[in-house]
């Protein structure tokens, strides 16, 4: 055999064909093991609005914080569907909705069967928000004749309606212990307001330049209750608008700037577990859906699309 060049070029390329075969079974093994812990990675629902050719549809999908699964569209009509939440068990999502020719708000299940009508103003209705225990659902309503907006508390299932907040205020956010509500407000250049269920105003703590206040709209609370994230509306020179995400700390006031782009930058939602934020921007052209740190580090694309992605909700465990 050793006289035989043939014979050990044979077992020479024998060898190597063992050796990748264990090294392309080692690599599929580790990738096998790899892909297991992903998806043993927490994986939480995402419900959000897109909108394409003027038409907002709903559409739901599973996240690791990173990238998107299982997208699927819910809605699909001529109707404006927007603002969807989900319950806290994620097993309804509140939305409003034009498709009886007003804005009001509706609920379903989480893949759009189930549908039920909860309101029926006269006027308008948006933004819905569950409270933490899932049993009511705050939302605003715009009056006949009247371009105000009053918050408004009903039942989960739309029994007893009432109105707990005057205007002019919108987008309400319940506190997780559902003591109280945080609203965008209409009135002093616009700003954030905190108010009890029974609709007294709470006394907020303010930043040392009250000007870092207004233009401010679309409150949401920590998962702890700390804190309220929100986006401040901003104008440079050629008066275009750029809104940034913020975060108020509720024990001493303090501000800290999240996000920092050029364009619209708007704060939706917190991961269940409170360490990422949910935001819509348009940094990269269009408004997608991304992931922040709660310090604005590390920010991941979710969507990649050529509709707008906005109006988002983070859900439980999927």
């Amino acid at each position: 055999m050793e006289g035989n060049p043939s014979m050990q070029c044979q077992i020479q390329l024998r060898w190597l064909t063992n050796s990748v075969l264990v090294l392309l079974i080692l690599f599929c093994a580790s990738c096998a093991e790899e892909e297991k812990q992903v998806d043993a990675a927490t994986v939480q629902n995402i419900v959000y609005a897109s909108m394409l050719d003027e038409k907002m549809e709903i559409f739901t999908a599973r996240t690791d914080g990173k990238t998107l699964f299982d997208q699927r569209q819910l809605t699909r009509n001529d109707a404006f569907d927007a603002g969807p939440r989900w319950s806290p068990d994620s097993s309804r999502i509140a939305f409003y909705s034009t498709r009886s020719g007003r804005s009001q708000i509706y609920s379903s299940g989480p893949t759009g069967s189930d549908l039920v009508q909860l309101t029926a103003v006269k006027g308008e209705a948006y933004t819905p928000s569950w409270s933490p225990d899932g049993k009511r659902i705050a939302y605003a309503v715009q009056e006949p004749l009247n371009a105000s907006l009053s918050i408004y508390v009903m039942n989960a299932d739309g029994s007893r309606p009432r109105r707990i907040i005057g205007s002019p205020n919108f987008e309400p956010s319940w506190s997780p212990d559902g003591s109280r509500i945080a609203v965008s407000s209409g009135s002093n250049l616009g700003g954030i307001r905190v108010f009890d269920t029974n609709g007294i105003e709470v006394e907020l703590p303010r930043p040392t330049d009250m000007l870092d206040l207004i233009f401010c709209y679309s409150p949401n609370w920590s998962p702890d209750g700390n804190q309220i994230m929100y986006t401040q509306r901003f104008y440079d020179d050629s008066s275009l608008p750029s809104s940034d995400v913020f975060l108020l700390s509720l024990k001493t006031g303090e501000r800290l700037r999240l996000t920092d782009e050029p364009g619209i930058d708007v704060g939706l939602d917190w991961s269940p577990d409170g360490s990422l934020i949910l935001i819509t921007s348009n940094r990269d052209g269009n408004g997608e859906l991304y992931t922040i740190g709660v310090d604005g580090s590390h920010p991941h694309r979710l969507t990649h699309s050529n509709a707008y992605e906005y109006l988002a909700s983070w859900g439980s465990d999927g």
